[in-house]
């Protein structure tokens, strides 16, 4: 038994020695509640990032509280310029889409041809074409002798004579009176120009495809990009980066016409907003993108932009949700979308979330008016830090736009994002419809290169 137990101590002494001798033992982490290493550690940073701004605007809260309407923005009295600070009235936009396509497109062409047939056709009356054919059978053997008797009885009778004379003339120029209404019948196929056999043999395939092109004819996209705030409100590193990349991309690869506007103030924000809406028809396809501070009044449920020449202690130099909606409505294109890559942007899109795709049928999806909301997150903060000088989210945004070779759903550009950006930030984009602003159902935002015109 001695020797058992001296064999043991003098095993568990070799031991000790070997690990004084290797150094202290490596102490294995714990185990992070929040899933992944560095999610937690980004979501307690989150955390702060939202107090200390809760603190920070909380002169302006109170106003808020106080005054509800401290940062609405008031409606366009009629006749406004575009470049007016206010609400522009949705006109255009109050028109179902199916009405406002029957005005955009057919008109022109039916008007240049339907008037000339019509005022020809109208001089004569449904109750005298039986006399006229019982003297035109006798006269039609004898046709150039009845130049000489019309011109006898213009001479002889004044009134009588001359309808007489001019009657056989409008008797000539319309030799098929009982075939009128067939004529009218088919006026819709004579619009279409027969001498190119093409376009007739195609028929109500080729004029749904040129009826979907007509609608889509102008890709627009305004995007601001806010970096320059001022003190006691951070500035920010990358959206200005951000909305340059996303720029030349929709341009570069799909056609777009974008128009940039860096550190954009609330009255600009508005300004250019306006100024799309006036230029926009039906037909066009339109993209507003904002990137820059945001806040969710917890109070309220109310979300805000947060311009550059906003102010930490009053709320009238913030844009709120209800306005951007009114500013969304006041825009008559069918296709439209806001993408918002700022904190609490995810409130935009409250109205209906959008869980999946709707329809695989492009032209019916033009013929809804659709309104939608991208935003970078959920009712949440989001990261201004990313990857290549991007955020997160438009690094990611970018990636997608990049890989579009058809046309493609908004839905389908959502998904890419929401996996990338789910990935690596604890934060979660959304999409959804903005009802307020027109979205009617079954619609969604298409994405298509310029040379595939959806």
């Amino acid at each position: 038994m001695k020797k058992i137990r001296f064999l043991v101590l003098l095993v568990f002494a070799g031991l000790t020695f070997s690990s004084v001798a290797m150094g202290p033992p490596v102490m294995r982490p714990p185990s992070f509640v929040g899933g992944v290493p560095g999610m937690a550690q980004m979501q307690s940073i989150i955390l702060q990032r939202h107090q200390a701004r809760t603190l920070l605007y909380r002169e302006a809260l109170e106003e808020l509280h106080n005054n509800p309407a401290a940062a609405d923005v008031p409606e366009c009295p009629p006749g406004a310029p575009p470049e007016s600070f206010c609400l522009r009235r949705p006109e255009a936009a109050t028109a179902t889409p199916r009405e406002k396509v029957a005005v955009a497109t057919p008109p022109p062409v039916t008007k240049a041809e339907t008037p000339a047939p019509e005022e020809e056709e109208a001089p004569p009356p449904k109750a005298k074409p039986k006399a006229l054919q019982a003297k035109s059978a006798a006269s039609r053997p004898t046709a150039p002798k009845e130049k000489p008797q019309a011109a006898a009885r213009a001479d002889s009778q004044d009134p009588e004579a001359q309808e007489e004379a001019v009657r056989p003339e409008a008797k000539i120029e319309t030799p098929k009176p009982t075939v009128h209404e067939e004529i009218a019948s088919t006026e819709a196929r004579i619009e279409t120009p027969k001498p190119t056999a093409p376009e007739e043999s195609s028929s109500p395939q080729t004029q749904a495809e040129a009826a979907t092109t007509k609608k889509t004819r102008h890709y627009r996209a305004l995007l601001f990009g806010d970096n320059a705030y001022k003190a006691p409100i951070p500035a920010l590193d990358t959206p200005i980066g951000d909305v340059d990349g996303i720029a030349e991309i929709l341009q570069a690869n799909l056609g777009y016409e974008p128009r940039v506007v860096h550190d954009a103030s609330k009255a600009k924000i508005i300004e250019e907003i306006n100024k799309i809406a006036a230029e926009t028809k039906p037909e066009d396809s339109v993209l507003l993108l904002y990137a820059g501070h945001g806040y969710l009044d917890d109070t309220t449920k109310t979300g805000y932009w947060i311009p550059v020449d906003a102010s930490a202690s009053s709320a009238k130099g913030w844009v709120s949700n209800n306005d951007v909606a009114k500013l969304l409505s006041a825009i008559p294109a069918y296709q439209l979308i806001l993408v918002s890559d700022s904190c609490f942007s995810g409130s935009l899109t409250r109205e209906e979330k959008v869980t999946s795709k709707t329809t695989e049928n492009i032209e019916d999806i033009i013929n809804h008016r659709s309104v939608l909301a991208f935003s970078s997150g959920d009712e949440e903060p989001v990261s201004d830090e990313g990857k290549e000088n991007h955020s997160i989210f438009a690094w990611n945004l970018i990636q997608a736009l990049k890989k579009i070779t058809a046309t493609t759903h908004g839905y389908d550009i959502y998904q890419i994002v929401y996996t990338g950006v789910k990935a690596s930030y604890p934060q979660s984009p959304q999409y959804g419809a903005v009802l307020t602003a027109g979205h009617k159902e079954g619609g969604d935002y298409l994405f298509a290169k310029h040379d595939q015109t959806p």
